[in-house]
């Protein structure tokens, strides 16, 4: 197993799981946003 393929792959995953953190939040503002209008 290569070290430095290890690593960079690690980055990618934790800066997907940013990206994926990211749209929750904008899902969950969105939603609530929603719901303060009815």
């Amino acid at each position: 197993m290569d070290i430095k393929h290890e690593r960079i792959s690690l980055g990618d995953y934790s800066s997907m799981m940013v990206k994926v953190f990211e749209y929750q939040d904008r899902k969950q503002e969105l939603a609530e946003r929603w719901q303060a209008q009815w």
